[in-house]
């Protein structure tokens, strides 16, 4: 729900195009149209509301391997810290999952995920690499993330939209915000693989 009209002002800049004619597809350069026209990106924002079953829509990923996002995530949703996903060089999300809150604000979440986000740009940036997830590390956060969240109310065969058809919650942050704002206080490049 948004509380203020005021970004409809952006719309207004000279380094702002709103575009309406829908994105066949993406290539290195940006974004071909449906009309066929190209748009140059810096940047893609793809927002998908709050469908937890199908969280990216109708956006087709594909990863290092060929692999798609959709095929990846078929068991379950999976992120690093609810932004990285390993065989995805450079994909980076915010609030994706076990990033959801159920107790507090989201926009702790997601000002902890931007902070972290604009330190993987950085090191991108100054290195001149691309960064794709160790394996090892999403392991190691998939096996904390089931610990944590067993036991938990969600995962007591409540009723509730955070959950999947199946009554799994791959949704919600086990911990606190204070522990996600710590955990999150600098880019770990040491959880990823560098090329």
């Amino acid at each position: 729900m948004l509380v203020d009209d005021a970004f409809y002002r952006a719309f207004n800049r000279p380094n702002v195009h709103l575009e309406d004619a829908g994105i066949e597809r993406l290539n290195a350069g940006g974004a071909v149209m449906q009309d066929g026209s190209e748009r140059a990106l810096d940047a893609l924002i793809f927002a998908t509301g709050f469908t937890i079953d199908q969280p990216l829509g109708g956006l087709e990923v594909i990863g290092r391997t060929g692999q798609s996002l959709v095929e990846v995530w078929a068991d379950r949703p999976r992120a690093y810290m609810g932004m990285a996903v390993d065989g995805f060089p450079n994909l980076f999300m915010m609030i994706g999952p076990n990033a959801g809150l159920g107790h507090n604000s989201i926009i702790v979440m997601m000002e902890a995920e931007l902070r972290y986000l604009a330190g993987a740009l950085e090191h991108i940036r100054a290195t001149d690499t691309v960064l794709d997830l160790a394996p090892e590390t999403m392991s190691k956060w998939l096996s904390e993330m089931d610990r944590r969240t067993d036991g938990t109310v969600w995962d007591s065969g409540c009723k509730s939209w955070y959950l999947n058809a199946e009554g799994q919650n791959f949704t919600l942050w086990p911990g606190s915000t204070l522990e996600y704002l710590w955990r999150t206080r600098r880019f770990d490049v040491a959880a990823y693989r560098q090329h």
